[in-house]
């Protein structure tokens, strides 16, 4: 039985709109222990005049993914024409998805974009990174603000990624060397432990996403609102 609650943003007959608690795995597969989204939704869900073997079926409708430890906005689809709309969507990049996220270190510049193409990483096949032999990578930044908390300087940034890499966010602030407070997989040993004290999660939240409506095709935008732990990012 899962044990969540489950934050409804929005919802009609078409789609629903969740925002996704910090921790919760999206897809259901031979390596997730925990409970899923994705067993969530069968349990309330009946998909036994679809397809089995189509992706709609497969995905349990949801349209895209979030990284376990990555709260907020993600949606999922009731039937299979827009299961299929909302993907279309996501693949042809016309999609605007906007994150917040709290970084290591001090960040002076206003705006700034990492171009870099991502692959996986051939040392820890969970991890990915930068590699001239990778796919196409982009995300756009712009600092919100610069924050002191005890010893340490964090940075709050509003990330725009315009490409849809696993992990792309965290492996661009990585490289850079501003890696995601609180991130077991990017950040160095002695920055999650400089970290430890003040934040008890990867500071990595999907605020905002944006997209076209299969009814009437006019767009729509949801936000998840941003968890206590992130009001020292003062908008």
């Amino acid at each position: 039985m899962i044990n969540f609650k489950l934050i409804v943003i929005y919802e009609d007959e078409c789609f629903l709109v969740i925002d996704k608690p910090v921790g919760l795995v999206v897809n259901s597969s031979l390596t997730a222990k925990d409970e899923t989204l994705q067993e969530y939704i069968e349990q309330i869900s009946d998909f036994s005049k679809v397809d089995p073997n189509s992706e709609f079926n497969l995905r349990k409708g949801i349209v895209h993914r979030l990284d376990k430890e990555t709260s907020g906005v993600i949606l999922i689809a009731k039937d299979e024409k827009t299961f299929n709309f909302l993907q279309n969507q996501f693949k042809s990049r016309e999609v605007y998805k906007e994150y917040r996220a709290l970084v290591y270190g001090e960040i002076k510049e206003k705006a700034f974009e990492i171009n870099a193409p991502i692959n996986r990483n051939i040392k820890n096949r969970t991890k990915y990174s930068v590699s001239d032999s990778g796919k196409e990578a982009m995300t756009v930044f712009y600092t919100i603000n610069n924050v002191n908390k005890g010893n340490n300087a964090y940075t709050c940034l509003k990330a725009l990624p315009k490409t849809g890499r696993t992990h792309q966010i965290r492996v661009h602030l990585s490289a850079i060397h501003h890696a995601v407070v609180g991130d077991t997989q990017y950040a160095t040993k002695k920055q999650l432990e400089s970290s430890s004290e003040d934040f008890n999660r990867m500071m990595l939240h999907a605020y905002k996403i944006s997209i076209l409506h299969p009814k009437d095709y006019k767009t729509r935008e949801f936000t998840a609102k941003l968890p206590d732990v992130f009001q020292i990012c003062h908008l």
